[in-house]
Order: structure tokens, then C-alpha cells, then sequence
């Protein structure tokens, strides 16, 4: 296991004509399947509003590290399900954490 958890940041564009149901399937069967994964702590979703933008989609995990993928029980729930074939310009970016500040910290900071 990684000393530290990563971020693992997946980039997607869906096939317009299967948005919606690429939608609900990610959010309702493949995310809860992912995160019930051992090494796997949270992830979250953003959608471009701009229909030009690509890619259009990113998810975001947070994760023990590249091993987490590894392992059997997420290799038998990962990839892009029923929508293998509408899934385009797919990347997989890993970042580790540099810093970060809450409001609440940054007051603290500021009263000095």
C-alpha cells in the first residue's frame, strides 16, 4: 500500500445519444461498485456544460494508490460496462497531494 492515498482522475466523452443512460448507470451501479472496493475512499463526478468541451467528463477517486486497481475484487467491477463501445477520448491521470487550505484554516492563517 502507498504511503499516502492519491487522487486517480479519469477523463471520458459518452456517445450523446447514450448520455442520460451512461449517467444513471455510473452513478447508480459502477461508482457504488468501485468505492465497496478495498483501497478505493471516495469519488465524485463533474459534467462540462459546454457540449464542445472534451473530454466532457471527469471522475475522481480517491485511492491507497496504483494498487488498488490491482486488485481482484475492482478488477472484476472496473471498465465502462454496457457503453464499452460509446466511450471515447478515455485518460487516466494519478496526482498526489501538494497542499490544500479549508476557509476556516485560512482565517486562522490570516489572524496569524
Amino acid at each position: 500500500m502507498s504511503e499516502h492515498r492519491k487522487l486517480l482522475v479519469v477523463t471520458v466523452d459518452i456517445d450523446p445519444r447514450h448520455d442520460a443512460e451512461f449517467n444513471h448507470w455510473y452513478d447508480t451501479v459502477h461508482v457504488p461498485e468501485i468505492v465497496a472496493c478495498e483501497g478505493i475512499h471516495s469519488s465524485w463526478r463533474l459534467r462540462s456544460d459546454d457540449l464542445d468541451q472534451r473530454p466532457r467528463y471527469v471522475t475522481c477517486y480517491v485511492v491507497d494508490g496504483p494498487e488498488a486497481l490491482e486488485t481482484d475484487e475492482l478488477m472484476a467491477v472496473r471498465g465502462w460496462g454496457p457503453f464499452g463501445d460509446a466511450v471515447t477520448n478515455y485518460r487516466r491521470l494519478w496526482f498526489d497531494w501538494v497542499g490544500g487550505m479549508t476557509k476556516d484554516e485560512a482565517e486562522e492563517a490570516d489572524r496569524g
